[in-house]
């Protein structure tokens, strides 16, 4: 099932793009689970951010990030009830460089959305990891 979730984020049709993440989203929101843990794993994560970042001028690219913000406001949750499980930031973190050379990309259709996007999601990822600490 989660694979045919990834092949629907390629899809042109921004509605199927949208739901997929709101679906994906919403099955983390309920809670540990079986499908939970498989979404958050650090196989799948990884494939959903690689789809997002091979197509960061579509919507996917927009959708992507309100899922990632999800996903990363999860495990900080998560860690807070001493129950991490650290494989999702993994994925994301191992692909924060990626993120980063969007911001200095400078033949985009999209840039303003794109670079504002990555801003958003760089600077989750900071408040999930580093804030923490303090």
């Amino acid at each position: 099932m989660l694979d045919l979730l990834i092949q629907k984020l390629v899809a042109p049709d921004e509605d199927v793009q949208r739901n997929v993440f709101n679906l994906l989203s919403e099955l983390i929101e309920k809670g540990k689970s079986p499908i939970s843990d498989r979404i958050l794993s650090e196989d799948f994560i990884g494939r959903v951010v690689d789809v997002m970042l091979n197509n960061s001028e579509s919507s996917v690219f927009t959708h992507g990030i309100g899922f990632l913000r999800t996903v990363l406001d999860f495990e900080d949750e998560r860690q807070q009830q001493q129950q991490p499980n650290e494989e999702a930031k993994k994925a994301i973190i191992a692909r924060t460089d990626s993120f980063t050379a969007l911001l200095k990309k400078e033949n985009q259709k999209t840039l303003g959305e794109t670079r504002l996007k990555t801003v958003e999601h760089l600077y989750t990822l900071y408040k999930v990891c580093f804030f923490n600490i303090y």
